[in-house]
């Protein structure tokens, strides 16, 4: 992070892409860090964010909001959003959420026996941690559909619910091994084509 604000800083000429590059020259003037490509910087901002909420949870609430606002902001540095970019998180979001699941899969349990009981003891990181995160996600629906590429009547706070609960509800399903589970057992043994259902129900829809 501090990498790359730095480089904006002191070396523009190579923290930035420029009419020069042999490649992709209408992306002259955004920002892409220490990183090849501005996707990539905002790819790894991302994930920043999320390191700066942990670390004002766990440790520090200054420093960690410092590092969750810089990395924030820095995306913003970059292009407009665009379908193709705007497509690009989306899938990041997804394989994100996937990930997590498939490493802590007692995670996934214990929230699922705490929303039985109206979150009794997981209220707190749900409200401090997780809801901060919705927010993001908020804003790229909301510019999304300001852009004029993303539903009107989409409510973000839904699809995030939704897609989420869904991905995370049939990893548990998959675990009970029944005749519906067997049925898209291969799909949810490989990441990738689980990512591209989601993509394809959620992003371009199931007719043709």
């Amino acid at each position: 992070l501090v990498a790359c604000w730095a480089g904006v800083i002191f070396w523009p000429q190579r923290s930035m892409h420029l009419l020069t590059d042999a490649l992709e020259t209408d992306l002259a003037g955004n920002w892409r860090g220490i990183y090849p490509h501005k996707n990539q910087t905002g790819a790894a901002m991302v994930l920043l964010v999320f390191v700066g909420l942990y670390y004002a949870r766990v440790r520090s609430i200054p420093v960690g909001w410092i590092i969750a606002l810089l990395a924030a902001v820095a995306p913003l540095q970059a292009a407009d959003l665009t379908v193709e970019i705007f497509s690009e998180y989306m899938g990041k979001f997804i394989t994100n959420i996937i990930n997590t699941r498939l490493k802590n899969p007692e995670m996934s349990q214990i929230f699922s026996r705490e929303m039985l009981t109206a979150l009794p003891y997981a209220r707190d990181v749900y409200e401090e941690i997780f809801y901060p995160l919705n927010l993001n996600f908020y804003k790229l629906i909301e510019t999304g559909q300001k852009k004029g590429f993303v539903k009107k009547e989409i409510n973000p706070a839904f699809l995030f619910i939704s897609m989420t609960e869904g991905i995370w509800g049939l990893y548990e399903l998959m675990e009970c091994d029944t005749s519906l589970s067997r049925d898209c057992k291969k799909i949810t043994q490989d990441p990738i084509q689980f990512k591209n259902q989601i993509l394809s129900i959620y992003l371009t829809g199931v007719l043709k």
